[in-house]
């Protein structure tokens, strides 16, 4: 039962990370890091009233290569679902000391009870060398984390990097490091034994693989569309049953 958890946690959480679960998309904008303004009447006086977003998390570093840094925001927005609160990710360029918004997206990023029993998934978000990276984790006795990272190009936020650990203690540890740039993966699955005390006993390997998968196109924050990139990369590797 734990092995069949582990499998459908791990796809489920991928489709709603790296898959435009919600069929939106990354958009070009010039207005303000706020949602668009709705018409409401007071006292019979048509006025535009703009809800907030409150801001989750944010990051600073040159993403498009350009020597300038720009500036990624986490906005918990005025939505929300089963699922909890929704999140928006935008970017920033500065513009006259002034930063203006450049590109927005409610993709790759998880609602605030898609965690497990630890509720809150998400984790931060870092610019480094470049890249976009954004991190969850959550889970019950089977713990998961993930790391997707994303780089400018082709005029979209590319997704490169992929990687996802669980955990599930005196059972199994399962890893899977993607790099969707050059196709090549690692995939490792570790058998744990444990005593009546819980503690570590015997380990191991059973699944220590290197494996080549390219994808065309690269998945990205514009999708607007669901690719499951762990499906074809099992196959590929000839490990279907790898959550099993």
């Amino acid at each position: 039962m734990i092995k069949k958890t582990s499998a459908f946690l791990a796809i489920t959480l991928f489709l709603s990370l790296t898959n435009c679960k919600k069929a939106a998309k990354t958009e070009e904008v010039t207005n303000s890091p706020e949602t668009e303004a709705t018409e409401i009447t007071v006292e019979n006086t048509v006025v535009k009233e703009t809800p907030k977003l409150e801001a989750l998390a944010e990051a600073i570093g040159d993403l498009d290569g350009d020597n300038v840094d720009e500036k990624a925001v986490v906005y918990n927005t005025d939505r929300s679902s089963e699922n909890g609160i929704e999140r928006e990710i935008h970017f920033f360029k500065k513009e006259s000391d002034t930063w203006k918004l450049w590109k927005k997206t409610n993709e790759g990023i998880l609602e605030s009870k898609m965690g497990g029993v630890t509720g809150e998934p998400f984790r931060k978000i870092t610019i480094e060398k470049g890249l976009f990276n954004i991190f969850h984790s959550g889970g019950s006795r089977s713990k998961w984390e993930t790391e997707n990272k994303y780089r400018f190009q082709n005029d979209n936020f590319e997704l490169i990097g992929y990687t996802q650990l669980i955990d599930t203690p005196c059972t199994n540890q399962l890893l899977i490091d993607y790099n969707l740039s050059t196709g090549n993966a690692v995939l490792q699955k570790t058998n744990f034994k444990c005593n009546d005390a819980f503690k570590v006993i015997s380990k191991k390997k059973i699944i220590d693989k290197k494996v080549n998968h390219t994808l065309v196109p690269l998945p990205n924050l514009n999708d607007g569309k669901s690719t499951d990139i762990i499906t074809p990369l099992l196959k590929a590797a000839g490990e279907p049953s790898f959550f099993g």
